[in-house]
């Protein structure tokens, strides 16, 4: 079994035995850098607490996305910071158990064959997820080849892409503290340096960085094989216009063969 599954099976484990919130029993957080959240009723009591300052921390009552996608069929690995953080979240969570089982799959890797990337799964395009990445990705749905058919282009990327988390906990934006040595972390950036990076010398796949290289570049002490764009910005826009034509291409290249 791969390393990275392996890994996030003890996290399901824990949360069998454990009630929300709950990090994988690796990662030490010290309870100033999270919010203990159960649920969506619970969260709707700490916005309305009188004396409530919110601030940039994780939700460990959101089920951990270190990863989107079939992290070991994929072709083009897209390298982000950490997943964000809407009010939608807590309330799909809490109320669509459909999402929540697909969610904790995802971790399994027991993935659905048309939509391995489950926010590109039509049905589940409502959600904070499904809207980001459809949004993100479609500079990439409008080049796949092949179809007219929206749901099938969805379904293509679905299969081509798969998203990969540097810290796996929900926040409003990346939180980067030096005291925070989280091992999901170290063993997600091994993941990069020994199974994806040695494939990209043969052009077997393509490993994009939209933003935050840096992060990634201490990491795994490789960013040459990533694929970085000509004009970072801080959206992290996956387009022609912020990766220059020729990584463009290379990115489309990989994504429309067969």
């Amino acid at each position: 079994m791969n390393k990275l599954i392996d890994f996030w099976e003890k996290y399901i484990e824990n949360l069998k035995k454990e009630q929300m919130p709950v990090a994988h029993p690796s990662d030490k957080i010290g309870k100033e850098y999270y919010y203990a959240c159960k649920n969506f009723d619970d969260y709707i009591k700490l916005i309305k607490s009188p004396n409530i300052k919110f601030e940039n921390r994780f939700h460990l009552g959101l089920i951990p996305i270190p990863y989107i996608g079939n992290i070991e069929k994929a072709e083009i690995y897209i390298l982000m910071l950490n997943p964000g953080f809407g009010i939608l979240d807590y309330y799909a969570e809490s109320y669509d158990k459909e999402l929540k089982d697909a969610l904790i799959n995802n971790l399994r890797q027991e993935l659905d064959n048309d939509y391995p990337f489950i926010f590109l799964n039509p049905k589940f395009l409502w959600h904070g997820g499904g809207q980001y990445y459809e949004k993100k990705f479609k500079w990439l749905i409008q080049e796949v080849k092949g179809t007219n058919s929206y749901a099938q282009k969805l379904s293509h990327i679905a299969n081509k892409v798969a998203v990969l988390q540097l810290v796996p906990y929900h926040s409003k934006s990346y939180i980067h503290n030096h005291t925070i040595e989280l091992e999901s972390s170290k063993i997600m950036c091994s993941f990069v340096k020994k199974e994806l990076v040695p494939k990209t010398e043969d052009g077997d796949i393509c490993i994009i960085c939209p933003r935050g290289a840096n992060y990634w570049e201490n990491a795994t002490c490789n960013t040459k094989a990533f694929v970085c764009p000509d004009t970072p910005s801080r959206a992290g826009h996956i387009s022609k216009n912020t990766f220059g034509e020729k990584n463009w291409e290379k990115i489309i290249m990989v994504l429309n063969k067969s």
